[in-house]
């Protein structure tokens, strides 16, 4: 069990872009900025659907998920998955990640027109 979760982490830091370290150093998140046509959305909708993920907090995982459902529940965006997210070292700021959110907004070959 102890080797199929190394591996894991390992394959997790590497998916992430973020270093395995053995000794389980917390990375906190400092900044999470958000990417592409956000006409229908305010930059402090999107900020409260994602608290999970807000700077100055433990970065996890699991909560990039949340997060990425709750925007998907606004029903604004093309559907967002992980691979729209890019969680990266801040490198002036030891222990921190920054996060990069790709958004794209619904077209009408989506079923649903960007404006009704």
């Amino acid at each position: 069990m102890t080797t199929s979760y190394a591996v894991l982490a390992l394959l997790m830091s590497t998916i992430l872009q973020i270093p395995s370290q053995p000794d389980h150093t917390q990375y906190f998140v400092h900044r999470v900025t958000f990417v592409g046509s956000m006409d229908k959305v305010t930059d402090r909708a999107l900020r409260k659907a994602s608290t999970w993920i807000e700077e100055g907090k433990i970065y996890r995982p699991e909560a990039l998920d949340k997060t990425i459902r709750a925007i998907n529940g606004l029903g604004v965006f093309r559907k967002l998955n992980r691979a729209d997210c890019t969680v990266t070292r801040a490198s002036s700021f030891p222990g921190t990640v920054n996060i990069e959110i790709r958004l794209n907004p619904k077209t009408p070959r989506d079923g649903k027109a960007a404006n009704p």
